[in-house]
């Protein structure tokens, strides 16, 4: 599967109400952006919220992101380290802080 047909991501309706509720959708699409360019070779998208454990009422939007298991461990600290460098720079911390990613690894 290439990169280029996975980069899609569905938006439930849960977590389309929670971005609209907390203003965040145009950073949901900031932070999609650099998902994608920071996990070039990604597999699949995908996104939902996650009930923050400590803090009733907290959730924040998570962005899954399936990469294949075959890279060096290397690259994939180097994708996380840019990926962090860029959402620092280009989202406020009052919209960041409401989004998560998640990486899991593929054998296809």
């Amino acid at each position: 599967m290439s990169a280029a047909a996975t980069t899609d991501i569905a938006v439930s309706g849960e977590v389309n109400a929670f971005l609209q509720k907390n203003r965040i959708a145009e950073a949901f699409e900031t932070v999609w952006s650099l998902v994608r360019e920071c996990y070039p070779d990604l597999l699949r998208l995908d996104c939902w919220l996650q009930a923050d454990p400590d803090e009733e009422n907290k959730s924040w939007c998570v962005i899954g992101v399936v990469l294949p298991a075959n890279r060096d461990q290397q690259i994939r600290m180097e994708q996380l380290h840019r990926y962090h460098d860029r959402l620092v720079a280009e989202v406020p911390f009052e919209q960041a802080r409401y989004f998560a990613v998640w990486t899991s690894l593929s054998e296809a």
